[in-house]
């Protein structure tokens, strides 16, 4: 498992959050509406390393966590930070598994209508038959 650094969501934001820095005695900011949902950190590491890699590649690109060092074993490919992937575990936790606790529970007509409304469009037909 990744050891996940405090998160705190700024108040009265849904995405933004203060992420505690692992290196030293600060806080970053993290923004997970901005690059088509992937985020953006104020550290330095994303700055000057993963922001450049999505600039480079034109995809988001996941953190790789290695136990064995503790670093990122992909920083020259990642397209993002670990303050970055904390938040999008906490909002996983968040959101997800609570929608998941709330269907269990038998609230199904209203998590029915949340899916309808994820739901995406399906794509043009091109002759395949699709998964």
């Amino acid at each position: 498992m990744i050891p996940q650094p405090d998160t705190r969501r700024l108040r009265g934001e849904l995405l933004r959050f203060w992420v505690e820095s692992k290196t030293r005695a600060d806080w970053h900011l993290v923004d997970m509406s901005t690059r088509q949902g992937h985020g953006s950190c104020d550290c330095e590491a994303f700055t000057f390393c993963f922001y450049p890699n999505w600039k480079r590649h034109g995809r988001h690109v996941p953190y790789e966590y290695h136990p064995d060092t503790g670093k990122c074993g992909n920083s020259h490919e990642a397209s993002e930070c670990s303050h970055i992937r904390a938040c999008r575990e906490r909002l996983y936790t968040d959101f997800v598994l609570r929608l998941w606790a709330m269907q269990e529970q038998g609230e199904t007509e209203w998590f029915r209508r949340l899916v309808k409304a994820l739901e995406m469009p399906a794509p043009p037909s091109s002759g395949s038959s699709g998964p």
